[in-house]
């Protein structure tokens, strides 16, 4: 599944493991640790997209808001993110693979109350390491939404 090459091994992973995952596969790496994420529930799906279409319609002309695309912020070590909301910059270019940090203004994970991750300091450091100005960590009671 991943390159087990010693730069992969003792340099951590690199985007070139990532990107040889078959599709639809939902892998992080952070700090070249990759963290397997389970695919979504409905409701985690239903939650995403009703936030994003309020983020979106707030957005100046200068941004635009993609769900389910991936960010890179650093090679070496690799940190390669799948935030579930990213806003970026309208010139940034969607047919070249994930999107590097720098163009992007926000990122937002959405989580399910009861299913803590604990990796959440570790992204928003990441995050700001890599020039990203802003990361929502978004908890949703599902009782809430009855």
């Amino acid at each position: 599944m991943f390159d087990d090459s010693p730069q992969a091994v003792h340099g951590g992973r690199t985007s070139a493991d990532v990107h040889a995952l078959p599709e639809g596969c939902r892998v992080e790496v952070l700090d070249g640790t990759p963290i397997v994420k389970p695919r979504p529930m409905p409701i985690h799906r239903r939650v995403v997209r009703r936030l994003a279409a309020r983020v979106e319609a707030r957005l100046p002309q200068l941004w635009q808001l993609e769900t389910g695309i991936d960010v890179v912020l650093a090679e070496d070590p690799l940190v390669y993110m799948s935030p579930d909301i990213v806003v970026f910059g309208v010139g940034t270019p969607l047919d070249t693979g994930p999107i590097h940090g720098e163009a992007v203004l926000l990122a937002i994970d959405v989580l399910l109350k009861g299913r803590r991750r604990d990796e959440h300091e570790s992204k928003r450091t990441a995050y700001a390491a890599a020039g990203v100005p802003h990361y929502w960590r978004v908890e949703v009671d599902l009782r809430a939404l009855d």
